[in-house]
Parts: C-alpha cells; structure tokens; sequence
C-alpha cells in the first residue's frame, strides 16, 4: 500500500476530528488505529482536538496509543500495556504488521523466521507466513517467503511515520550522504581534467608529428622531381648543368652551316654539308 493510499483513507478521520470532543476524540483514536487501511497516523497526532488528548488524565493514554502505531513497535506495547487502553485483535494485528516494516527497514539480518517469531510474539511458523502474506496483499512489502531457508526476502516495504526524535539522525544520515556524494563528485571532476589535459596533450603530440611527416613527405618529392643535391627555391627551376670546362651549355644551339661558307671542306674536297655545333652569344649577333 502506498503512503497516498494510507493518506486517503486517513482523510474521513481527519474530518471528525473537526468536530470531535472528549469521549468522541478518545474512541476516534480507536477506530483509526484499527482502520484496515491507515498505517500512517501523523496528520492524525498534530490535529489540534487530537493534540488536546495531552492535558486530560482521561485521554492521554489515548494519545499515548496513537503515539504507539505512529512510532512505536510491539515491543513497545509490551512495556507500556498496563498504561494503554486495551487492544482488540485487529489492534494488535495491525501493530505486528507496523513493526514488521520497521524490521524490513532495518536490515535482512532481522527477517529470519527464528527471529521474527520472537519479536512478534507468534505463537508458530504458520501464523508469521500468515502475517507477511497478508502485508504483502496489502502492498506494505514486496518480497517473498523463502520457506526452505526460514527467512523473509523483501525488496521494498512501506514507510512509516517518521518521530520527532528521529530527525537529528536522519539529517546527519543525510549529511554524510551529502559528503558522500561531493567526495565523487570532486573525484569525477578531477578524472575528467586529467582526461581532458590528457586529450589536448596527444592531440598537440599527434599535431606536431603530422607536420614532421607532411614536412618531410615534401622534401622526399622535391629530391624525386629536382634530385638529392637540389635547392628548390633559390632559381626557381632548380641547378644548371655546367660543363666539365666551366662553360654554360644552356645558351647552345645547333646550327647548319655550309663548309664553303666557311672555307672547310672533306677528304674529298667537297664542300662540307654536315653540321656542326656552334655557340651564339645570347644578346648579341657575333658568332664563334
């Protein structure tokens, strides 16, 4: 059962006690606390005509056992029974299933047959499946009876009332909870720098060996296409070839010229028809 549900059916409680006094009041606390679906009971304590129930010798055993299936267990009761009005059945029903989800709360060590048997006051292993099966009905806990190994396996149970001198606990619970979470937090923030310095430093790495290889990827072309000893860029056009006497053969060019023309002639006395090679000047129109 939900906190909701258990709220709504407090609802029709709450609205007699708008109106109720005295007696009333005392045999409203009684209904309620026997109510099949109410499990919760603080809205019911705070309400001010209930809350009055303090100041009357008369009604504060009554406030006392609404105090009891508010916060209590049926250990409780056990200590304060002479001091309480006197349960029905259904009372003290109830008041085992509330102490039940306390006990889930508190750990699996405290949901062996052996120890529940004990707590509850249950006179046999029948009686205690017979409780659990009827808050599991009733959506109080999620679980189920492990017969074979005499134990209780809950995964979710219902909450209860939260009492006044439990707060300091719960918020220091939650305080260190807190501290917790800030602790995982610095330490995620501190593996996240460490890779983000991480990232940047092997990209700059793989940056920098990317334009080792691109620079050196060029120089292989240029010694392919201008040869090993080239000095790309200085001409241009790369290194002139120099004869073996100094001289520069760029400026040569083939010419026919006539062996009368000249003088020359072959073996045979005839004029020379071949060619020869001969070198102009360039920028001038003296031949040699």
């Amino acid at each position: 059962m939900s906190t909701a549900k258990s709220l709504t059916a407090l609802q029709p409680f709450l609205a007699q006690a708008d109106s109720a006094t005295g007696e009333t009041t005392a045999n409203l606390v009684l209904q309620a606390t026997q109510a099949p679906e109410v499990f919760v009971f603080s809205e019911l304590l705070t309400h001010p005509n209930i809350a009055a129930l303090r100041d009357s010798e008369d009604g504060r055993p009554y406030y006392s056992l609404l105090e009891l299936f508010a916060y209590g267990s049926w250990a409780d009761y056990q200590a304060q029974a002479s001091s309480l009005p006197p349960l029905t059945e259904a009372h003290k029903r109830k008041l085992k299933q509330l102490t039940l989800l306390s006990l889930c709360s508190s750990g699996p060590t405290n949901l062996t047959y052996s120890h529940l048997l004990a707590t509850l006051s249950l006179p046999s292993v029948r009686a205690l499946e017979d409780l659990v099966i009827t808050c599991i009905y009733s959506s109080l806990i999620t679980g189920k009876l492990d017969t074979k190994s005499s134990f209780i396996e809950v995964t979710a149970c219902a909450g209860r009332d939260v009492s006044p001198s439990d707060l300091p606990i719960m918020v220091s619970t939650l305080n260190q909870w807190l501290q917790q979470c800030d602790a995982v937090v610095a330490d995620i923030d501190a593996q996240t720098n460490r890779v983000r310095d991480d990232s940047a430093r092997l990209k700059r790495e793989q940056d920098e060996y990317d334009a080792a290889v691109a620079k050196r990827k060029e120089e292989i072309m240029d010694e392919l296409k201008y040869g090993p000893d080239s000095e790309k860029g200085k001409s241009g056009k790369g290194k002139r070839v120099i004869s073996d006497s100094g001289e520069d053969r760029s400026t040569w060019e083939d010419v026919e010229m006539e062996g009368a023309e000249e003088g020359y002639g072959n073996v045979w006395g005839e004029p020379n028809q071949g060619k020869r090679r001969t070198k102009r000047v360039i920028g001038g129109s003296k031949r040699r």
